[in-house]
């Protein structure tokens, strides 16, 4: 962590007077009285360097200069006569204003005891400032791209290898769903897990083989009594669609695998325990069919007076009625289905699904650039945009190729990609795509390494080295055609246990990469630079 310059200065005219920091946060700036002693300390300050609101021994809040003094002016620019004499400031008191980009308030005041304005120049102080700022300030970045979230409805976290994105999406789909993310990495995983199994997240990977039938909607071999017939099956990007209707109550999913479980084990009410029928009544004539199930749970029916005897599945028409919210048009069955899911709510209590679901669901898709995403998304790229989704402005439906379902994009569904900023080897994201994403940056971050190594100084400083040596490298001979954080080795890549395993990340994870950069073209080409990438040690 890069320490910055950090001064204390006070947010009251003096002792046992009111704080006046509310002007400090109306005005986005730190106020200093312009005849104070420290007042040439205060006018140093240069844009990065940080303020810190001090009342009496506490430290309130910390903000980073956004630009330096320049001119002063009187408290009567400020304030008016009544919060002057509230203050106890003559409204002729010149003053010097210096702008901050945000006054970060502090959950806990860091005590300084020290009297007055100035330098903070007492080391643990200093670090704690900066500490204290530095995790703030990621804090809001968190916050910032939920919100970011929240309103485009889906976005793409791109960087370099080893930057963490990959568990930046699990945090973000966390802090998301919960409002609340656990500071503990562990605790963040167990979370994200209970939701994977809560069908809230579902997770995918794009490759070049992926296509519209695997991620929507498509014919999917089933075998029925050693006979190979085709069903439309929904893909991952449906089926938590489907799924969004219905968070947080007892849903298609957990009641139909409780039915079929004890409809296997002739555990249901209405079985013929003999024949391992379940006999049911349609709902309008009052006619009798039978359902049975199979070895592969797959259940179906046959109506009583049916002369062929010819079983015909019916999970797939459960699911297509069920999340239809109702739309009975093209699904076929739907004499049988309708009462089998009036079974499932009373006996297994099952729920109406919900049209306008609050709660969130999240997709996860890793590697998205590596798919065709013309060819997996199909016609719904355009439902992707928040005002074209279920219910919004400009909603938008399309009828399924296969299922010929009236469907629409629901609003309480997010999408967070993420994406290889240095993989050359396939197509960029095309214009189409990046229209409907926000884009976000994960750098690779020094202070992690730093964290990481916090109980061994000798291998922090070894691996931070390492860290700056490589960072030296690529700033000198990046193509013009990048941006350092898109190229920037990850962190993960200098986190290890020992010093054997940091050498093995070096040799074997580290160098191959820069030596691939330098092959693509991404570092420019250099007789020196492929010896240097050769003979980098720890």
């Amino acid at each position: 962590m890069e320490l910055k310059k950090v001064f204390a200065c006070g947010i009251s005219w003096g002792d046992g007077k009111p704080s006046y920091f509310e002007e400090f946060k109306k005005n986005n700036s730190a106020i200093l009285g312009s005849y104070n002693r420290r007042i040439e300390y205060f006018r140093d300050l240069q844009v990065g360097d940080l303020i810190a609101a001090k009342e009496g021994f506490k430290i309130i809040a910390i903000g980073e200069v956004s630009s330096v003094s320049e001119e002063y002016c009187t408290w009567k620019d400020l304030i008016d006569e009544e919060k002057a004499n509230y203050y106890g400031v003559s409204l002729e008191d010149e003053v010097d204003i210096i702008k901050v980009n945000k006054w970060i308030e502090l959950e806990e005041p860091i005590i300084y005891e020290s009297r007055g304005t100035g330098l903070i120049k007492k080391d643990e102080v200093l670090y704690k400032c900066n500490k204290v700022y530095y995790e703030e300030l990621k804090k809001m970045e968190k916050e910032e791209i939920i919100n970011i979230l929240k309103q485009k409805k889906q976005i793409i976290l791109q960087g370099a290898p080893g930057t963490g994105k990959t568990y930046s999406t699990a945090e973000i789909a966390v802090n998301l769903i919960d409002k609340k993310v656990p500071d503990d990495r562990k605790e963040v995983m167990k979370r994200y897990k209970e939701l994977i199994k809560n069908n809230q997240i579902f997770f995918t990977t794009f490759h070049q083989s992926m296509d519209y039938e695997e991620f929507v909607e498509g014919y999917k071999p089933i075998s029925n009594d050693g006979n190979i017939s085709y069903e439309i099956t929904d893909g991952i990007f449906k089926e938590a669609c489907n799924k969004s209707k219905e968070v947080g109550k007892i849903g298609l999913e957990e009641a139909w695998n409780n039915f079929t479980y004890d409809f296997s084990n002739r555990d249901i009410k209405g079985i013929d325990k003999n024949t391992g029928y379940l006999e049911l009544k349609t709902l309008v004539n009052n006619n009798t069919f039978y359902l049975s199930i199979d070895d592969n749970n797959i259940v179906r029916y046959l109506p009583e007076n049916n002369k062929t005897e010819k079983w015909v599945h019916l999970n797939n028409r459960v699911k297509e009625f069920y999340y239809s919210l109702k739309n009975e048009k093209n699904i076929g069955s739907i004499s049988y289905v309708k009462p089998l899911l009036e079974y499932l709510k009373k006996e297994y209590h099952l729920s109406e699904p919900i049209e306008n679901n609050e709660n969130k669901v999240v997709l996860i898709i890793d590697e998205i650039n590596r798919g065709n995403i013309a060819k997996i998304f199909g016609e719904l790229i355009t439902l992707l945009e928040a005002d074209k989704r279920k219910n919004a402005d400009n909603e938008i439906e399309v009828k399924l190729p296969y299922s010929k379902e009236i469907f629409s994009v629901p609003s309480n569904l997010y999408i967070i990609g993420t994406m290889n900023t240095t993989d050359r080897s396939i197509g960029y994201i095309d214009y189409a795509l990046r229209r409907r994403f926000a884009f976000i940056t994960i750098k690779a971050d020094k202070e992690k390494i730093e964290n990481y190594y916090n109980d061994n100084e000798e291998l922090k400083t070894k691996a931070s080295a390492l860290f700056n040596n490589i960072e030296n490298i690529i700033k000198e001979k990046l193509n013009e055609e990048f941006e350092i954080d898109d190229i920037m080795i990850g962190h993960s890549y200098f986190m290890a246990k020992d010093e054997e395993e940091l050498k093995r990340k070096l040799d074997y994870e580290i160098k191959p990469l820069l030596l691939e950069y330098y092959k693509d073209g991404i570092l420019k080409s250099d007789k020196e630079l492929k010896n240097k990438i050769k003979e980098l040690t720890i």
